[in-house]
């Protein structure tokens, strides 16, 4: 694998996990780019790509995949800014919004046309970003600020801050009107707030580490993954109180709600599989590794519900599962070290961050991944 220069932080939620090294966290340096403090993530943390020079590592086999991946048409590869994150899309999904960690700016695509439109300021390593449906701004969550800011669409002037606490992360919204969440990794605590009005809801503590979370589609549940603990913990949206933590496998980082609010698939990286869990009784169901590459990082779902796709980090792919039958029926090849995705709103296109090159590539959803056959 390449090495990648001037890399985000190491405890950048779902986004710069490289390779463990047991018991000198990240190397004992503090973490490239930020002040130099010496708050380097706890030990067995994997190394910032920065380092990855100094750190050897073991040869791991490429996960043996039944099925013949022919590939996907690569409809754009956009230069979307250095170390490309999280993606979101206006309601009517004409524009796309990528927030772009090392460049410190959103920058804005023409969805359609598949063209660099603009750009919005965003200083303190942007990861997150999610627009309000009604008015159309754009929200960036900035890690090193440990906060998220709202930008005007028009202007892409501040128009709003709510501070998060230490290592803000990827957005998950919106849902019932304009509320989000978004996790404080170095604090160790998931927020919900008001978009609209910027105004914090609720915070929750998790456990150690938490990534990006998920929603039920009625909002009345979130979950988060602590990567460091295995663990999932269940909050109470309505009645503003945690429910529930339950194991799940090591490294567990991103998750997502299947279609009919009854099943989670949790990307477990240290294990190179994707765990499906029953919600109401908290246990595992499922267990998809056949077609999951080397270091799974999130999962996203397509808006029918008939897809999902999960971002392999390490193998440079995505794995296309087939939802009625919770089978993976590709694998696709992608850029270097894909570190977000999302469906457009359409259903027929799938937008890669790949933080190694520093591109967004837009791929053709066919009909064959869908097609019984």
């Amino acid at each position: 694998m390449r090495r990648i220069q001037d890399a985000l932080p190491s405890s950048v939620v779902l986004l710069l996990l490289l390779f463990c090294l047991p018991g000198c966290g990240a190397g004992g340096e503090p973490e490239p780019g930020r002040d130099g403090s010496s708050d380097s993530p706890p030990a067995g943390v994997p190394v910032p790509q920065a380092m990855e020079a100094s750190v050897p590592k073991a040869v791991q086999p490429l996960p043996e995949f039944s099925q013949v991946a022919v590939g996907a048409e690569v409809l754009a590869t956009l230069p979307v800014g250095r170390n490309p994150q999280q993606i979101a899309f206006s309601p009517d999904g004409a524009t796309a919004y990528v927030a772009a960690g090392r460049s410190d700016r959103v920058t804005i695509l023409d969805a359609k046309n598949f063209l660099v439109s603009g750009s919005m300021d965003a200083p303190g390593i942007p990861v997150g970003v999610g627009v309000l449906p009604v008015s159309g701004d754009v929200l960036v969550s900035v890690f090193k600020e440990g906060a998220v800011v709202r930008l005007d669409r028009t202007t892409g002037k501040p128009i709003g801050l709510l501070k998060t606490g230490a290592g803000s992360s990827m957005l998950a919204g919106p849902f019932l009107g304009e509320k989000f969440l978004v996790a404080a990794e170095r604090d160790k605590r998931i927020h919900l707030f008001d978009g609209a009005t910027m105004k914090l809801l609720a915070s929750f503590p998790t456990a150690e580490r938490p990534f990006p979370p998920a929603v039920t589609s009625d909002g009345k549940l979130g979950f988060v993954a602590s990567f460091m603990d295995g663990t999932v913990t269940v909050i109470d949206l309505e009645r503003l109180m945690l429910r529930t933590l339950f194991r799940v496998g090591r490294g567990p980082s991103g998750l997502a709600v299947l279609p009919g609010d009854e099943k989670l698939a949790v990307a477990l990286w240290e294990e190179n599989r994707v765990a499906i869990i029953d919600i109401k009784e908290r246990r595992e169901v499922q267990n998809l590794q056949d077609g999951i590459g080397l270091q799974p990082l999130s999962v996203v779902v397509a808006p029918d519900g008939r897809l999902a796709f999960v971002n392999n980090r390490m193998s440079n792919d995505i794995s296309v599962i087939r939802l009625p039958e919770l089978s993976v029926v590709e694998r696709v090849k992608v850029g270097d070290i894909p570190s977000a995705m999302a469906v457009h709103p359409s259903g027929e296109t799938l937008w890669v961050s790949c933080e190694g090159d520093h591109q967004l590539y837009v791929l053709a959803i066919p009909s064959r991944w869908t097609d019984d056959d």
